[in-house]
């Protein structure tokens, strides 16, 4: 945590904060979609709070939360792809 950029750090606080304000028991991946939702959305809200909307610190983290979706995007191709290997069996 001590190498996280603040605009991460933020997230991570809005994240939780989120799960402090609503958490519906039996649904993880609904409390945690909400959590990262607003956690993400919150953290934008702050950096142009503080800041610039085109200073370093929004434009780095915007690129991060890009480069985040690339990868959950191959990842689910990925996973396609495997699931269309494995129904072949």
């Amino acid at each position: 945590m001590l190498n996280k950029t603040e605009a991460q750090i933020a997230e991570t606080l809005f994240h939780e904060l989120t799960h402090n304000t609503l958490f519906l028991k039996n649904r993880l991946q609904f409390n945690e979609n909400l959590a990262s939702f607003f956690g993400k959305k919150a953290s934008i809200d702050y950096l142009n709070f503080f800041y610039d909307p085109h200073a370093e610190q929004m434009t780095d983290y915007l690129s991060d939360l890009e480069d985040s979706e690339k990868f959950r995007q191959y990842m689910m191709r990925g996973k396609q792809i495997l699931g269309f290997f494995i129904s072949k069996f």
